[in-house]
């Protein structure tokens, strides 16, 4: 049986050296909530309330260009993003 059930794959949204970390995170916070959402459509059938909580994610990301610190926003909902993936087994990518 594999490790990880399942794959989102994000990472390369981002560049390793940015001269802005803020204005990179109120660019690809919002890709990030797309990538999000397709994925929990993808799951919404066989696990609703998984891709319920996905949504959830991808909401608070689509807000990261309204705070006051995006980069710090963007940073503590991708950690709540990889609790819920370690929980239940996807890979974030």
């Amino acid at each position: 049986m594999p490790r990880w059930d399942h794959e989102i794959r994000i990472k390369e949204l981002w560049a390793a050296e940015a001269d802005d970390d803020d204005m990179q995170a109120i660019e690809v916070a919002p890709q990030v909530a797309e990538r999000l959402r397709a994925f929990a459509k993808r799951i919404e059938s066989k696990k609703p309330f998984l891709a319920s909580e996905i949504e959830n994610i991808a909401d608070e990301f689509a807000d990261v260009p309204e705070t006051d610190k995006p980069e710090r926003a963007f940073n503590d909902i991708l950690d709540g993003l990889y609790d819920l993936a370690d929980a239940n087994r996807i890979w974030v990518a």
